[in-house]
């Protein structure tokens, strides 16, 4: 009898155990949402501020993309029309069409009309204007490095026989400076300048530097040739 009175009240026990930590539980819980609802209520404006902000990042971010892409298609087909009326025998409405792609330009196009305009007026024998694109060009310092020294290389290339030899040279010496493909061709023109000038001793030190440098076979004969004309 004892025995079973035992058992019933272990069984007993264990259900107040049991109800208790679910009471406890529930208390818990209780409290955490409680938690939950103060906190949201303290920080809900900075929290839907912040997903409100990175939604109309994203939006935006995807407008801009779809517009950029837009006027990206857009500056391609004018280069393009450009193009073809140089190759179709009409110069001077290529000319027009670039320039104006040149002036209004936002993606990059704007520098490749301006070496495809001067193209086309050095062609027509229309130096001055080509020149003074180009020198527009190379000292444009939001334009591509690459197309900053090729319309550098091109002002100095066509002017080797006349221009101004030390305003040329100044050019010249930020490519020299530099390790790029572009430094051995400015230390040739520069050499040449240097030569027109009767000064042998400067187009040798510049030629010996240039060599120095890691140069392709035909480079460093041409090089090397030129050493021996002055040398000779």
């Amino acid at each position: 009898m004892k025995k079973e009175q035992n058992k019933t009240n272990t069984a007993l026990n264990e259900v107040e155990k049991i109800q208790q930590r679910i009471f406890e539980r529930e208390v818990d819980e209780e409290l955490q949402q409680e938690k939950l609802i103060q906190f949201w209520q303290k920080y809900r404006f900075v929290i839907i501020g912040g997903i409100t902000a990175v939604l109309l990042a994203t939006i935006g971010y995807e407008v801009h993309r779809s517009w950029w892409q837009k006027v990206r298609l857009g500056e391609s087909d004018q280069y393009e029309n450009a193009l073809f009326s140089a190759y179709t025998g009409k110069p001077e409405e290529a000319i027009t069409q670039l320039k104006l792609l040149s002036e209004e330009g936002k993606t990059g196009y704007q520098y490749l009309a301006q070496m495809e305009a001067a193209g086309i007026l050095l062609a027509s024998n229309r130096q001055d204007e080509a020149l003074s694109i180009l020198s527009a060009l190379a000292s444009n310092e939001k334009a591509p490095i690459q197309l900053r020294y090729t319309a550098t290389l091109a002002v100095v290339g066509h002017q080797l026989e006349s221009g101004d030899a030390s305003k040329l040279q100044s050019m010249l010496q930020p490519m020299m400076r530099s390790d790029n493909d572009f430094s051995v061709s400015a230390a040739e023109l520069s050499a040449l300048l240097y030569i027109r000038e009767n000064q042998t001793e400067k187009a040798i030190q510049v030629l010996e530097e240039a060599l120095k440098k890691q140069i392709s076979s035909p480079t460093k004969q041409r090089l090397n040739g030129l050493l021996m004309e002055i040398r000779s």
